[in-house]
């Protein structure tokens, strides 16, 4: 996918703060998230990627991985949560939600996973109404 041929969908940029006072920005995935994708799937515990995966999965192979931040913003979408703190490093993602849809837009297959040290902030939920809207 080439995101001169695709218009990036901005006005699916969310940012929020959860209720413990962190500041997220849940956005379109972008092929730079690449490495920051990466990383959160190997932070995940065991637990997290077998629910996300249905299986242990420790870090996804480079192929996988770009087909994963490469998506046509219409029948695959991808939206990842970061932490927006000056502290924080810019590309920590944390939440990571999908959708792949059939030809025809009659259904849709999804997935979302959250680091484990953010579940539990309202991140998931979030995403997934984005998912909704957007679909």
């Amino acid at each position: 996918m080439d995101l001169a041929a695709e218009s990036y969908p901005s006005h699916l940029i969310d940012v929020w703060h959860a209720r413990t006072g962190e500041r997220f920005v849940l956005r379109p995935i972008v092929p730079m998230d690449h490495e920051p994708l990466n990383a959160m799937f190997l932070r995940l515990s065991r637990g997290s990627s077998y629910n996300r995966f249905h299986g242990a999965v420790r870090g996804l192979p480079a192929q996988t991985l770009h087909a994963m931040t490469r998506v046509d913003y219409r029948n695959h979408l991808a939206l990842v949560a970061a932490i927006a703190d000056a502290d924080a490093p810019q590309d920590l993602i944390v939440a990571e939600a999908r959708y792949v849809a059939d030809p025809a837009h009659e259904r849709a297959e999804f997935a979302i996973v959250v680091d484990d040290p953010w579940q539990r902030l309202g991140l998931a939920a979030r995403a997934l109404r984005s998912l909704a809207a957007a679909a």
